[in-house]
């Protein structure tokens, strides 16, 4: 056995795949739930794209199909699990070193599915056609794990995927499998589970911008003024919980901020661009996040204590892991704008001649910008405009996220 192969046997395959939906008890055909229970409109049919041999049954059948919250390959980096040798030539993704682990019966392989099983929305097994219908979840962005042998290698699938109202579908073939060793990262097609597929994440943002009311007057004007803001720091003792040398103190306002009137609320808009709270806890919170994250590679520091850990390539990864994201976000949040203005010097400005009705004000303001923005304050305000002159006072009160 070749020391870094990432191609299982069959027999150890099957025995995996035995494992693996041994966790549920499922039957082939029938759903059962995997971390807490989800009910939702969103409903996935998956089918195969493998053709089977004459005289054998398709490869997907019988299989398991998770819908996790997260992609396995993004949970056993964010875990720290199956790395791989620091600085090792051809170092495998986690996935491929995870699947190595399976292969040479190591207790790990079970365990790492075991602790992500609470990230699971819906389990079911295909059909004798590798036929499956998960059960219906919340609209919003998942990961489709399954795995099966084909051609004597095992096919893994971490497979993201952006699921709408009602019905959704999705092939599983070998061009979206996800890679699992260096030489298949570079020639399989990315299967949106791991970093390399960042850039091939879709976005299902495909409104065009919001025009004005038909019909509807535009007579009303609304008026922003920054309030401003403190920011005080104090340095305290960790052991003695008492302050150490004097207090900083930053005043500023909300000045070059650019804010966009929403016809929808900023949450419920980023959900449909596959944005998920996260470990932000918040849409509003990962956007911010994900911001940063764009922004790291500019920071030369990070770049060497990634090297200096063996993992030179770390930080152009997370950047080009978020700025798709980050990007449709962004689409999706113009595509709801009705009009859209940046304050001024004194944090003042207007949106001139919009329709009487109700509006979300939405807004980021970065208290650092260099070399990566920090201090986030979002604004998602509900505003209800008459006709003639408005207001609204722009504070950290009134901010969805400070």
């Amino acid at each position: 056995m070749k020391a870094r192969t990432a191609v299982l046997t069959l027999a150890a395959a099957a025995a995996l795949l035995q494992m693996f939906t041994g966790l549920s008890g499922a039957a082939p055909g029938s759903a059962v739930g995997g971390g807490s229970p989800q009910t939702g409109t969103a409903v996935l049919t998956v089918t195969s794209g493998l053709a089977a041999q004459p005289g054998a049954v398709n490869p997907l059948a019988g299989k398991p199909l998770v819908l996790f919250r997260e992609s396995f390959d993004a949970f056993l980096r964010r875990k720290g699990m199956f790395q791989g040798p620091p600085g090792a030539p051809a170092k495998l993704p986690p996935l491929g070193v995870w699947a190595n682990s399976c292969q040479t019966g190591s207790p790990a392989c079970k365990q790492a599915l075991y602790e992500m099983q609470p990230n699971s929305a819906g389990e079911t097994k295909t059909d004798a056609a590798g036929r499956g219908v998960l059960p219906g979840v919340p609209p919003g962005t998942y990961y489709l794990f399954s795995l099966a042998p084909h051609n004597g290698r095992l096919l893994v699938w971490d497979l993201r995927v952006v699921l709408k109202p009602g019905a959704n579908s999705v092939t599983l073939d070998q061009s979206n499998t996800a890679p699992l060793d260096a030489n298949a990262a570079r020639t399989n097609p990315p299967a949106g589970g791991g970093e390399s597929a960042a850039a091939s994440r879709p976005c299902p943002v495909t409104e065009a911008p919001r025009a004005a009311k038909p019909g509807a007057r535009a007579n009303s004007v609304l008026s922003v003024v920054g309030t401003g803001y403190v920011y005080t720091r104090t340095t305290v003792d960790s052991r003695t919980g008492q302050p150490i040398g004097p207090q900083y103190t930053e005043r500023g306002n909300f000045s070059d901020t650019t804010l966009y009137l929403l016809d929808e609320d900023a949450e419920t808009i980023l959900q449909s661009a596959g944005i998920e709270p996260g470990m932000m806890g918040s849409r509003l919170g990962m956007l911010a996040f994900l911001d940063a994250s764009t922004q790291l590679e500019k920071v030369s520091e990070l770049g060497a204590l990634a090297a200096a850990f063996g993992q030179p390539g770390a930080v152009s990864e997370i950047t080009a892991m978020s700025k798709p994201d980050l990007d449709c976000a962004m689409k999706a949040i113009r595509a709801h704008s009705v009009a859209e203005m940046t304050t001024d010097a004194n944090a003042r400005g207007a949106f001139p001649g919009v329709p009487p009705g109700t509006y979300y004000l939405f807004g980021r303001f970065y208290r650092v910008n260099k070399p990566v923005r920090a201090g986030a304050v979002s604004w998602n305000q509900r505003v209800t405009l008459k006709p003639g002159q408005n207001l609204l006072r722009l504070s950290v009160d009134n901010a969805a996220l400070k």
